[in-house]
């Protein structure tokens, strides 16, 4: 008989809602559950002063619930994605299957609209019940409730349309969600491997973020999409705290969908040209099954290496000693990789007569590439930036961007110390975990991560890359981040210097001396400021050198500003001053107002480390 050409068959369809209600009901009571459920459970006081912040609360609540379905998306279009194309995964249903008069485009055509459909009804379904319950609350924003459907819907073609396309390159319904989580996480996966291996192998290697991380659906839907805000600049029916939501890539969400409609379309190709007894094999594709095997060895090896280096020996390799072990370790992963790959296609462990000139091409280019970056090839390691390259630079993450050419300068001679010194460093078993950031002038940004070797006194060697950090973070321009330009009594919200002494019996005592706003205004700018300018105080030790002992005192001052003068709200600046010997003003004015006069300190060691200072 000859085969209809149609592009979906009733009766195929029918079996399947029949057989398989329970998905979408399934699927249906956890919209619900997430959706209108959540939604309704938002806070209904009448209270007129917290009318904004429920309507607030509300659209956030509606945007957060699709973002979260989005992510059940992910779950479910796997889980139908399995129920409906389980006849390719049977030999005896894939058998019967193909003998109806049905082309292979329809059945597969009429599996993926059978299991599609009926999802995006229940999305719809939901979404009126988002309305009907966001409807009865004022001030739900309609641009919020369409930003759901859309969210949701999109995210539904966009997963489906991925676990439509999997469930061709394989005849194992246990392998389709492995499939399916490789394929959408193939680019983050890929790019974090070799990042782990340059981690490895690349003295001062790191990055920031991941950028191929949108062609990976599963994992960015997952990390990189959440509802942002912004404050209305205008006042809405008078209220100005009124905030409007949106997601933060909502956009995505359209071109992946369009990617999961491309890959309906490829998988419709494939199934033409994939043979009937494929059914139960691991890759149902002849032509991937070399890809399998390549994808198997890299990946077995590049996880064999990280492995022993962060779970086996917990990072105690480095340099040459850890590019050893790597070159050691990737021909032994590439080879359980292989013909562990080898095993499951064939089913069998008699896999090692061939394909072992395949397995050594394999190895050779992860050695070779091993090599290259150990030998650093590309000058990677030792570039630093020329000052006319430089923008600015940063110590910390998220601090006031330094500019002056002082810091710049002292900033590049710790990087070129710091490259000078790999050897040292790689050896070290005791060490300070330093980030650099540059913001070059061409818009590129720069990171460098290093692990700086920290031997007993090494603050004592003005030579030592430690040395150099330390006069860096006590450069005027860093030193002067640390504090306000001045302040006025309507900044104070509370001000007290704290003095810790030891009580004899190994036991530390502090006893704490408030300051009136006029006492923290007089101290901060007439004597902490100027000090700080001079560089008697704001310094930071990173250990306890002969150049700290010489200059901490038992004595510290703690200021705690508004946010705004004048705020009813204690703000989040908090300013903690050491105070230091050198600091002549701030010492005499505390031996002057509080009766005491800051002695030099020194650490007192307990049983678990050092537990704080005493008077000498």
């Amino acid at each position: 008989m000859k085969s209809r050409i149609s592009f979906y068959n009733r009766g195929v369809g029918r079996n399947l809602l029949r057989r398989f209600w329970p998905l979408w009901t399934a699927y249906l009571l956890v919209l619900i559950v997430v959706g209108p459920v959540q939604i309704a459970a938002v806070d209904r006081s009448a209270d007129p002063a917290q009318t904004v912040f429920i309507i607030n609360q509300l659209n956030h609540t509606i945007l957060d619930s699709a973002v979260m379905l989005a992510r059940v998306e992910v779950v479910a279009a796997a889980l139908v994605a399995m129920a409906m194309f389980s006849y390719l995964y049977n030999p005896r249903a894939c058998g019967l299957m193909n003998t109806l008069p049905l082309r292979r485009e329809t059945t597969y055509l009429t599996a993926f609209f059978t299991g599609l459909v009926p999802m995006l009804l229940v999305d719809l379904a939901v979404f009126g019940l988002v309305c009907a319950v966001a409807g009865n609350r004022t001030g739900a924003d309609t641009r919020c409730l369409w930003l759901w459907l859309g969210t949701v819907a999109l995210a539904n073609v966009a997963f489906y349309g991925m676990a439509s396309f999997c469930a061709v390159l394989t005849g194992n319904v246990l392998i389709l969600p492995l499939v399916y989580v490789v394929l959408g996480c193939t680019a983050i996966v890929v790019e974090g491997s070799v990042r782990t291996l340059l981690g490895t192998l690349v003295y001062g290697y790191t990055y920031q973020k991941f950028l191929f991380a949108r062609l990976s659906p599963v994992s960015y839907v997952f990390s990189n999409v959440f509802v942002t805000y912004r404050q209305l600049d205008e006042p809405i029916n008078m209220r100005r705290d009124l905030i409007t939501y949106q997601l933060s890539d909502f956009p995505y969400f359209f071109w992946i969908a369009l990617a999961g409609l491309v890959l309906t379309g490829l998988a419709v190709l494939i199934l033409r040209r994939r043979h009937m007894e494929s059914a139960g094999d691991v890759v149902a594709v002849p032509v991937l099954r070399p890809v399998f095997r390549v994808c198997m060895a890299v990946g077995c090896a590049i996880v064999l290496v990280d492995v022993m280096n962060h779970a086996f020996f917990d990072r105690m390799l480095g340099g040459t000693a850890a590019a050893v072990m790597t070159v050691l370790m990737l021909p032994i992963g590439a080879f359980v990789g292989f013909f562990g790959a080898e095993m499951l296609m064939k089913k069998t462990l008699g896999v090692f007569r061939s394909g072992w000139k395949q397995l050594g091409l394999i190895a050779a280019c992860l050695v070779t590439f091993a090599l290259c970056a150990e030998l650093d090839v590309t000058g990677y390691e030792t570039y630093v930036p020329a000052p006319e390259e430089i923008d600015n630079v940063r110590i910390l993450s998220g601090q006031t961007e330094l500019k002056e050419a002082e810091t710049v300068a002292l900033y590049r001679a710790l990087h070129q110390q710091i490259v000078d010194h790999k050897a040292d460093n790689e050896r070290a078993k005791i060490t300070y975990h330093l980030n650099l950031h540059y913001f070059l002038t061409d818009g590129r940004e720069l990171y460098r991560m290093y692990d700086l070797a920290m031997p007993a006194g090494v603050l004592d060697d003005p030579a030592s890359d430690m040395s150099a950090f330390e006069r860096l973070i006590n450069s005027p321009e860093v030193r002067m981040t640390r504090f306000v330009d001045g302040i006025t009594e309507d900044d104070v919200y509370r001000a007290r210097v704290n003095r810790v002494l030891s009580n004899g019996m190994g036991e530390l005592e502090g006893k704490d001396f408030s300051l009136t706003r006029e006492q923290a205004v007089e101290l901060y700018n007439t004597c902490i400021l100027p000090d700080a300018k001079d560089g008697t105080i704001g310094l930071y030790f990173l250990s306890d050198s002969e150049r700290a002992n010489r200059e901490r005192t038992t004595a510290s001052v703690s200021l705690e500003l508004w946010q705004q003068p004048g705020s009813q709200e204690p703000g989040t600046r908090y300013i903690s001053i050491e105070v230091l010997k050198s600091a002549a003003r701030t010492c005499r004015w505390i031996e002057e107002n509080l009766g005491f006069t800051p002695e030099l300190s020194r650490t007192v060691y307990g049983d678990d480390g050092p537990i704080g200072p005493i008077y000498a």
